[in-house]
């Protein structure tokens, strides 16, 4: 018998493995094995799982290749993630790993994520998986939808008070460097020089959000 996170995948060996950065950090493949690593066709995820783009959530399907008792227990149920937002299931012993938003877009598109590209959560909330949230961009672009980290001295990003000049310090970083914008005397002043710099780089408006 098996449960939710156990299941069969006809998988093919053409398809490969992705990778993903998780809340910007944390380094994981969509789907991993010991042994093989690729993924099953999205025909096969549409299959066994449903999903509904307004309230984000996937639901695990009747299956007719499973015991009953799986199915009055999981069938048309949401699927159920652990804390790195991901979940898993068993494919001939090996246990595989999927990071929740990759299988949506698998789900909703008919095709995995390009191995090189991100799933930026537009609006910041990494367990809003509602279609509108979602869009597939470079590390580069999702390092430019960041949000303010609890920690930030001056409560926006690219914003410092030097001490030795009594004057807040603006930079931004662009193709790998650290751009210096300028010193200002009052923060207003620097924040306006901050938000136009992230026009000028191509930062998305909702960078820097609290």
């Amino acid at each position: 018998m098996t449960n939710n996170n156990q299941m069969t995948f006809n998988l093919s060996v053409n398809d490969v493995y992705s990778v993903d950065w998780v809340h910007s950090a944390k380094y994981t493949k969509d789907w991993v094995s010991s042994t093989k690593r690729i993924l099953p066709p999205p025909s096969f995820v549409r299959e066994i799982m449903s999903y509904d783009s307004k309230s984000g959530f996937l639901y695990w399907k009747h299956r007719k290749d499973m015991p009953k008792r799986w199915n009055s227990r999981y069938a048309n149920k949401k699927i159920k993630t652990n804390n790195a937002n991901s979940f898993g299931i068993t494919y001939n012993g090996q246990r595989f790993y999927s990071v929740y938003h990759r299988v949506i877009w698998c789900h909703y598109y008919g095709k995995w994520p390009e191995s090189n590209k991100v799933i930026d959560h537009i609006n910041g909330n990494h367990y809003d998986n509602t279609i509108e949230n979602l869009r597939l961009v470079t590390h580069t672009e999702n390092n430019k939808n960041r949000s303010t980290p609890k920690d930030n001295t001056s409560g926006n990003l690219g914003l410092y008070w030097a001490k030795s000049k009594k004057k807040w310090l603006v930079q931004i970083g662009s193709n790998g460097k650290t751009i210096h914008i300028g010193t200002f005397n009052n923060k207003e002043d620097a924040i306006k020089a901050r938000k136009e710099a992230e026009k000028k780089y191509g930062y998305h408006e909702n960078h820097g959000r609290s």
